[in-house]
């Protein structure tokens, strides 16, 4: 904290808790484990606030002060105001005289650390703008999140609730996955654009749950925060996944674009009952009842399918029916229609 008659300096020395003032008074209010510089900005705003000061100004060009000043605003000075920009073009905001309801502010630390932030990801062709309309709707989904010593499964679900609709905002779906197969049979670009796996995303929010946690104790002096490791970090390395991105045993994926007022998968028109494979969700006909060529048809009917076992396995060619390889990993008991590279078939039921 910077004023004209003291300067206070914390943070920086091998005693993580030694603070010092260039004045010689008692500081001892500041001492503090935080780590990072963020919260304690706010830890000396709130003691700034305590000892009478009337207006704060913090110079600070980061977005996650900025929330935080926000968010605990109620505890802060009548008039806080933050010094951004740069020296050509310094812009001044009146933190004050920023309102948001309190549905809003309950849940926009998370909102802030789910959708990206210094220490976690963002999720590609989602922007800020993008996701706080999302969040201008469902703020609920997010008011839990980063209360809890480790995520619970109630606030995972939720988040992963808030995840699916900024992908898709019209979606009923709760679940990752089936959003994430439902809009890679409706793709016709880039595949980065997909939503992450189950097992990716599960990483991300606990990584965004311990960031969230770290914020909501920002006026705590010695905040409790549980280990990294059990929140999507090993070490200082982020965890991506706790499984393997593609099966081993998976070379190439067969789709078929079939729809319902047309075979029905019925023919050898059907990409997936020409190589002799069954149809699966990532198909066009997304394994629907009408699909002739299901798993369960087959069995139902008894019948076996000989398959060409002379078939060689061979890089993916630029069609995009045929190619779209390993990156819709939902409902795993029907995804493997795959060709091994000894020439035969491994169906995985």
């Amino acid at each position: 904290m910077c004023s004209i008659e003291e300067i206070v300096i914390s943070g920086g020395f091998e005693d993580p808790e030694k603070v010092t003032s260039a004045a010689g008074i008692d500081v001892s209010p500041l001492q503090a484990t935080h780590e990072e510089a963020d919260t304690r900005i706010l830890l000396h705003a709130a003691d700034a606030t305590m000892k009478g000061f009337q207006r704060l100004i913090i110079q600070c060009r980061d977005t996650d002060v900025l929330l935080l000043l926000l968010v605990f605003a109620n505890q802060l000075s009548q008039e806080v105001w933050m010094k951004a920009g740069t020296a050509k073009k310094p812009r001044d905001i009146k933190v004050h005289q920023i309102t948001l309801p309190n549905e809003m502010l309950d849940g926009l630390l998370a909102f802030h650390a789910i959708t990206g932030c210094d220490t976690t990801s963002q999720f590609t062709g989602i922007g800020k703008r993008t996701a706080w309309k999302v969040f201008q709707q469902y703020p609920h989904l997010l008011h839990n999140f980063g209360e809890d010593e480790v995520p619970s499964t109630t606030s995972l679900s939720l988040a992963e609730q808030f995840v699916c609709k900024l992908y898709d905002l019209k979606s009923t779906s709760n679940s990752i996955q089936e959003v994430r197969c439902a809009l890679f049979r409706k793709l016709k670009a880039n595949v980065d654009t997909l939503p992450p796996t189950e097992d990716a995303l599960s990483m991300h929010l606990k990584r965004a749950h311990y960031q969230t946690k770290v914020w909501k104790q920002s006026l705590v002096t010695h905040p409790q925060l549980p280990s990294p490791i059990n929140c999507g970090w090993q070490m200082l390395v982020p965890m991506l996944l706790t499984k393997e991105p593609v099966q081993s045993t998976c070379v190439q994926l067969t789709v078929c674009g079939c729809k319902e007022s047309g075979s029905q998968c019925s023919t050898r028109q059907c990409l997936c009952r020409r190589r002799g494979l069954y149809c699966s969700g990532a198909c066009g006909c997304a394994h629907a009842a009408w699909c002739m060529n299901s798993n369960d048809i087959q069995e139902t009917n008894g019948e076996e399918t000989d398959l060409d076992l002379d078939v060689v396995v061979r890089p993916p060619e630029k069609s995009t029916s045929t190619t779209r390889s390993s990156v819709c990993d939902a409902q795993p008991s029907t995804s493997a229609r795959v060709l091994r590279a000894q020439g035969r078939t491994d169906r995985r039921l």
